[in-house]
């Protein structure tokens, strides 16, 4: 209601979906009429891909704070591996950074990114997705406070590392 009242999307209400349209649309405004463009752009997105293509689309381009684009880029900026790799605490860690980037991320504002990461992390011990053993632990871990930078390109490495170790 609050966004009808003032003319603009004020508060979210977004889908996964309409996220990933208006990433792919890259603007800024943020009207009414923006909206139920999303709205109608998600559905057809999602008559052509299924969640799990849309959801691999979304994370591939989704703002990560920082001038960081993409889960890929997040896992390696922000705890230097592949997001294979990454523990509960980690990932929990990058998917609340989404929500509001610019205002948490690990380099910026680290309690409320750990409140946000830690309610994420109860809310999957709560449906039984992680176990006790696991939230704790979870718990426990930090964010980092050194923030990683690939000093290198990946086609650098490519050239120094033997092939035969490289996996891709």
């Amino acid at each position: 209601m609050i966004n009808i009242k003032r003319g603009e999307v004020i508060r979210g209400g977004s889908t996964i979906t309409m996220q990933l349209c208006r990433l792919h649309r890259n603007t800024a405004r943020r009207t009414v009429w923006e909206k139920i463009y999303e709205m109608v752009l998600s559905t057809r997105v999602e008559l052509h891909y299924s969640k799990k293509e849309i959801l691999k689309k979304y994370l591939a381009h989704a703002p990560f704070g920082g001038n960081v684009v993409g889960i890929e880029a997040a896992s390696w900026r922000y705890f230097g591996r592949s997001s294979k790799q990454l523990s509960w605490a980690e990932a929990s860690t990058l998917a609340v950074l989404p929500n509001s980037p610019a205002l948490i991320h690990p380099g910026r504002n680290r309690s409320l990114l750990t409140l946000k990461r830690n309610r994420l992390l109860l809310k999957l011990y709560n449906n039984k997705i992680i176990d006790k053993d696991v939230y704790q632990s979870a718990l426990l871990e930090t964010i980092p406070e050194n923030l990683l930078y690939c000093l290198l390109m990946l086609h650098t490495w490519l050239i120094i590392l033997p092939e035969e170790k490289v996996e891709m």
